[in-house]
């Protein structure tokens, strides 16, 4: 037979028990948080932080002298122009950000770039907007193994029909001071052409000391 004093003991302890328990899960959950919490910040981390692909994109840094040809369709003569690009790696070295200048068919023409590379989705991402326009461009793109051949692939608005077609452009580094870029154009039942060819020459660097005077 329970007594009174037995039944007091044993609501205490069974009290005691719920109170352990209830620590017990608390910590759990604690230790838990903490562990996702810091699985989370490594994932975030390893997101955030530039690599050896984004250190690529350096040596587009600096200033350019281009020259330009160009297609309106397949079988056209080339047209030619010259130019310059300004390009230089912004936010920590996650983007290089490149302004051109020059002339196309006769007007002064302005176009800026973003490319940065996307550690989530493993590939470059970029977009393209210029003065003769008010839409973005926006494209993507993979390295080759040499690390010298970039291709990207992006569509482009159809301003004539108002569809859009296919763009594939080719960025190749020739030598630490030239590299070169195609754009090739897909139109709707047309085989693809090449509508641009731009040879990039880096300007060589003051001498800062001589230049001082």
């Amino acid at each position: 037979m329970v007594t009174l004093y037995q039944e007091v003991d044993m609501k205490k302890t069974l009290v005691m028990l719920i109170a352990l328990l209830l620590i017990f899960s608390i910590n759990m959950f604690s230790d838990e948080k903490k562990v996702e919490d810091q699985e989370m910040m490594k994932k975030w981390m390893e997101y955030a932080t530039p690599g050896k692909l984004h250190k690529s994109l350096e040596y587009f840094s600096g200033k350019w002298d281009a020259v330009t040809k160009y297609w309106m369709k397949p079988g056209d003569k080339a047209m030619e122009t010259t130019g310059t690009s300004v390009a230089q790696m912004i936010m920590g070295g996650r983007y290089l950000k490149t302004q051109n200048k020059g002339k196309m068919m006769g007007m002064e023409f302005t176009g800026l770039s973003i490319l940065g590379y996307d550690n989530f989705n493993k590939k470059f991402v970029g977009t393209w907007f210029d003065s003769n326009g008010t839409g973005l461009f926006p494209y993507e793109g993979t390295l080759d193994s040499s690390g010298k051949v970039r291709t990207d692939t992006g569509t482009w608005d159809e301003i004539m029909s108002g569809g859009k077609h296919d763009v594939r452009m080719v960025t190749t580094i020739v030598d630490k001071n030239s590299y070169k870029f195609e754009m090739y154009m897909k139109y709707p039942n047309m085989p693809e052409f090449k509508s641009m060819e731009m040879v990039y020459t880096r300007k060589p660097c003051k001498d800062k000391k001589k230049d001082t005077k």
